[in-house]
């Protein structure tokens, strides 16, 4: 959960995170929007998942000139 505090409070309080992506790097913009997606995969006759997806989203020209992609 710390991860995931950071990564919702850098944006606000000006602090800069790396994100790796395939096998890149991306330092989002401060202006970033998040969504959140809760999630219930259950089979049929055994156990369920829950699970609950963080997305951090921005546009391209943001990154352009306020972030990062390397």
């Amino acid at each position: 959960m710390t991860y995931l505090r950071t990564m919702v409070d850098a944006p606000g309080d000006g602090s800069e995170i790396t994100l790796s992506v395939y096998g890149g790097h991306v330092a989002p913009p401060s202006k970033v929007e998040f969504e959140v997606k809760a999630e219930h995969e259950c089979p049929e006759g055994g156990d369920g998942e829950l699970s609950i997806g963080v997305e951090p989203e921005w546009s391209e020209s943001a990154t352009e000139t306020e972030g990062s992609i390397e």
